[in-house]
């Protein structure tokens, strides 16, 4: 799932220039939430991109009116081509969603507890959306959607499901008119495609109302991290998890677990998988 995410101008900017290669502005929001409108690049007929505004929740083009009566802001990449809602967005309409990070929340004793999820290193995430435009009258609303997949080991522990976010090579792949859809199916396989850093958050962001930087302050204390490529070699999943140390006792997070990737050593430090299960003075 994806309830949740941001839009930071800079270094995002410089996403959309090595997608595009063209100069897009995009203003930073640090909370945005379904049926606001949010950025899209989508592909032009005669060719070349564009970055439109939309409704982030999709409206059929079939729709009698307006609605939110369902959840149409996410769509399973695993029923895509058989939804009547997305059926024809997955043949015509696949987009680009560009993000900065994303939230999660996962309870954590009776609190709960937000996650993000960033790029460590890349200037964004490229979502695979699907996007459609609905007219009644003179009313138009081009609206969209984030693609989730199942989560791979490595997320679990916080959600089941991910959005589904395409390396650099894979954008162009997405877009294309004659992509098979086997080879879209491919793109939106449940993957970690670069390393990405999870950071326990302030409560503040909870509230969809909420849109100043408390969104993007971690939880009080000190966040400290591990590197699991260090730690266990080159996984799969490629996770930084960044926790909150609240002094300098590390009990609730050096547990020895049994590692999830065989082959590896039978005891480390941190299980990949394992996301802390108390987030002290939140």
């Amino acid at each position: 799932m994806c309830g949740r995410f941001n839009i930071i101008d800079d270094p995002l900017t410089k996403l959309l220039v090595e997608i595009t290669g063209q100069h897009y502005s995009v203003e930073t929001r640090f909370n945005i939430a379904p049926t606001e409108q949010i950025p899209v690049l989508v592909m032009r007929e005669e060719g070349g991109w564009d970055l439109q505004d939309m409704r982030w929740w999709l409206l059929p083009y079939w729709a009698k009116e307006v609605t939110t009566k369902y959840s149409m802001f996410n769509a399973k990449s695993e029923t895509l081509a058989k939804s009547s809602a997305f059926r024809e967005p997955f043949k015509k309409g696949r987009c680009i969603i560009p993000a900065s990070g994303y939230y999660e929340w996962k309870k954590e004793g009776g609190i709960k507890v937000p996650y993000y999820m960033e790029p460590r290193d890349e200037a964004g995430f490229a979502f695979a959306g699907l996007w459609d435009r609905w007219q009644s009258g003179e009313q138009v609303i081009e609206s969209c959607t984030i693609i989730t997949a199942a989560a791979p080991e490595s997320m679990k522990a916080i959600h089941n499901r991910i959005p589904v976010h395409l390396s650099r090579d894979q954008v162009n792949e997405w877009v294309a008119p004659e992509a098979s859809p086997d080879r879209l199916m491919e793109l939106l396989a449940p993957e970690i495609r670069f390393p990405l850093a999870v950071t326990p958050m302030s409560t503040y962001v909870n509230n969809a109302r909420n849109k100043g930087e408390g969104c993007i302050e971690p939880a009080e204390g000190r966040v400290s991290s591990w590197n699991f490529l260090e730690t266990v070699g080159n996984c799969e999943s490629l996770i930084w998890i960044n926790f909150v140390q609240a002094n300098d006792d590390l009990t609730p997070y050096d547990k020895r677990q049994p590692c999830c990737h065989p082959g590896h050593e039978s005891n480390h430090r941190k299980r990949l998988a394992c996301v802390p299960r108390q987030v002290p003075h939140l």
